[in-house]
């Protein structure tokens, strides 16, 4: 894993040897993944961190890992991938599946969170929450909507004290 220190000088490394990297996009462009293969195979792998036709690359000296789905679409991380099958009405089968390797990016599961939620921990102490509709949000906005599920009661307080713990 890149230190936090060190995270600012990596991504200025990856920059300069990826230059057509949109880092505000979902899915990536063939000019991008071609930069980045170098020939038509590249070092795509088929492995258990992702669902059956799927592939992943890592990026030489970062710890980035890309996702390209069976068609050759190629996603910054495996959240943009779940959420590209969302968008495109994929089976509940195979999103389910791709929720499953969110695992591999830090993705956890916490019995205090709403059922179908996950979270992360980032290195800097930020959480962010998935939900089960596969939406991404912040601590505030995730303990507001926790919140309203319960009512505002003491027991949603709790609820989300517990799932910080």
């Amino acid at each position: 894993d890149i230190l936090p220190d060190r995270l600012e000088e990596t991504t200025k490394v990856f920059m300069k040897d990826y230059p057509s990297v949109d880092y505000n996009s979902s899915i990536l462009s063939t000019s991008c993944l071609k930069e980045i293969n170098g020939d038509q195979d590249g070092n795509w792998m088929r492995d258990e961190t992702v669902p059956e036709g799927w592939k992943v690359k890592t990026i030489k000296g970062t710890n980035k890992t890309l996702v390209m789905d069976p068609s050759g679409k190629v996603f910054n991380n495996r959240r943009t991938a779940l959420k590209h099958m969302r968008n495109e009405n994929y089976s509940s089968f195979d999103r389910a599946e791709m929720r499953l390797k969110l695992r591999f990016e830090g993705w956890e599961i916490n019995q205090f969170l709403p059922q179908g939620w996950k979270y992360k921990l980032y290195a800097d102490n930020k959480l962010e929450f998935l939900t089960a509709n596969d939406e991404v949000l912040n601590s505030s906005t995730a303990y507001k909507h926790i919140m309203g599920s319960y009512e505002n009661s003491d027991a949603g307080i709790n609820q989300f004290k517990m799932a910080m713990q």
